[in-house]
This record gives C-alpha cells, sequence and structure tokens, in this order.
C-alpha cells in the first residue's frame, strides 16, 4: 500500500492500492505494479510505501535452474541474458532481463568469464574533492 498522497479529508483513505515491487530504480524510488499488472504512473519513493506483506507468492512452473548465461544484448543498464536452463538444449534458450534471476551471482560470473564488469552495476558516485578554502588575509 502507499500513501494517498492527493487525500484532501481525513474521510478519504490515508493508504490506497495493494502493488508489488517491480524493481527499484537507481533513485531509490520503486516501480510499482497493481494487481491487474499494470504499472503504477510516477515511481513511488520508499517513505511513501506501507509494507503489508513480505511473502512473495511465485508459481512453482515458471521456475528454472539456470545452467549458464551464454550471451547479452541491449543497453548498460537494460541487458537481456541469454540463459540455457538446465536439462534443455540450445533451442531452449530464451533472452532473460537480470530482475527475473533470483541469483545474481551467475550474472557476476558470466561478466567475471567475459573480464568485464557489467556497466549496470558501476557506479557514478565519484565524490567531488573538496578544494581547501582560501583565507582572505586581512589585518586584525
Amino acid at each position: 500500500m502507499i500513501i494517498n498522497v492527493n487525500r484532501t479529508s481525513t474521510s478519504q483513505p490515508r493508504y490506497i492500492g495493494h502493488y508489488t515491487v517491480k524493481r527499484k530504480t537507481k533513485g531509490g524510488s520503486y516501480i510499482l505494479e497493481g494487481k491487474t499488472g499494470a504499472l503504477y504512473p510516477r515511481n513511488v519513493p520508499p517513505n511513501q510505501i506501507k509494507v503489508i506483506s513480505e511473502n512473495v507468492i511465485t508459481p512453482a512452473e515458471g521456475i528454472y535452474e539456470v545452467e549458464a548465461i551464454l550471451d547479452h544484448q541491449g543497453a548498460p543498464g537494460n541487458y537481456l541474458y541469454r540463459v540455457r536452463r538446465k536439462g534443455y538444449s540450445e533451442k531452449d534458450d530464451t533472452w532473460e532481463p537480470a530482475e527475473h534471476s533470483d541469483n545474481q551471482s551467475i550474472i557476476n560470473n558470466y561478466w567475471r568469464r567475459r573480464h568485464q564488469q557489467p556497466a549496470e552495476t558501476e557506479t557514478n558516485n565519484r565524490k567531488r574533492k573538496n578544494q581547501p578554502k582560501k583565507r582572505s588575509q586581512t589585518k586584525r
């Protein structure tokens, strides 16, 4: 549930909806998905979210064990990975986003084998070096 930011009176509900977190943005806000599968029209900051359940219900079908990641395509931050599942052949390979994997180490191993760092995990948090302030020389 999220805080109703359009609430104009106390008779209106304080919280609205039942949403599932789809993913977290680089800025720290969340992209939410409603019961119908539609995305919420704006990104929601964490302080406006009320957690009502942390249980993730995942259907048993649709969960596969990954044998290897073979290739990638797309732009940094939006890569799709060619995935080979254990017990399946090459013709069954699929292109999946990183969000579909619950094991980040498989993706990290893929990049390590390629001797590269994935662009989506590189941080641009380079801090500005503070220059010492010049003191004005005034006579006292």
